[in-house]
């Protein structure tokens, strides 16, 4: 790869992810086909954006925290080059229901005005953490949020066996049923968890991809077990999302940010009628 190449990448992904302010943008995985009968190549796009139309990253190691896939109890890391796209390009593990994960490293955003930090907070249910920045003393203006990205997918390879799995993500989202053979429609539980612990009455946020392009958007809340129950219809794209929110000492924060978010992902696809495991 020439100097040029590798500078367009870097342009394009200064572009794609830093110059976008933290509101509203999701990072989710998003594999180029969710149901395959082989049982050898897993692609995935690593996305960023809104209403489940991203922008495609590439891959970039120094930006990865953990990226790996998992099969009943295989475990294997999820491997690339520099600016691979699909980011993630993978072989599967066998025959089942395959759970990708991806974690990112810290990256931030600033903000301006408390305006538009207030905004973030309303949106993901967390304006609890307006008063305490009020608290803390923080600056009104030009500060910035460290944030993480935790992102998981359950695909099938030939058979739709098995289901996902708490994979010990500090934030992590869990669906304790698998979508793939389940009767339609239907609820699911997802279960959420931070340090391997329910989070509790916290507000998830449920898109659905219809067959012709619409995408709907619901909410549900965490119950003290960390559980929100969310319907399900046939033949859809699902992304589910979960922020969470914790102080940060600037002093010794990557980014000098008073704050670091936590974002949780969870994609997969229902079938049109349940398949066979």
């Amino acid at each position: 790869m020439g100097q040029r190449q590798i500078a367009c990448i870097f342009l394009s992904l200064a572009s794609g992810i830093f110059g976008m302010p933290a509101l509203s943008h999701e990072f989710w995985i998003a594999p180029t086909s969710y149901l395959a009968d082989e049982t050898t190549q897993i692609d995935a796009e690593l996305l960023v954006g809104m209403d489940m139309v991203g922008s495609a990253q590439i891959h970039i190691k120094n930006e990865i925290k953990q990226s790996f896939r998992q099969l009943a109890d295989q475990r294997k890391p999820n491997k690339g080059r520099l600016g691979d796209r699909p980011a993630l390009q993978t072989m599967a593990l066998g025959s089942g229901l395959h759970v990708l994960a991806h974690v990112t490293k810290q990256q931030s955003t600033s903000y301006k005005d408390l305006q538009k930090f207030q905004a973030f907070l309303e949106e993901k249910d967390l304006l609890a953490y307006l008063q305490e920045h009020r608290d803390r003393n923080l600056p009104e203006k030009d500060f910035a949020e460290g944030y993480v990205r935790h992102a998981k997918s359950l695909l099938v390879r030939g058979s739709a066996m098995g289901g996902d799995q708490i994979l010990g993500l500090r934030l992590e989202l869990v669906a304790m049923n698998n979508p793939y053979v389940m009767t339609l429609p239907n609820n699911i539980p997802i279960l959420a968890l931070e340090h391997g612990k329910p989070v509790a009455n916290r507000r998830m946020t449920i898109q659905s991809r219809r067959p012709d392009g619409v995408t709907d958007r619901a909410f549900a809340m965490t119950n003290d077990q960390g559980l929100a129950n969310i319907m399900l219809y046939p033949d859809r794209e699902y992304l589910i999302d979960l922020v969470t929110m914790e102080q940060s000492d600037p002093a010794t924060d990557p980014h000098q940010a008073p704050w670091r978010s936590h974002w949780a992902s969870l994609t997969f696809q229902t079938p049109n009628k349940a398949l066979a495991q």
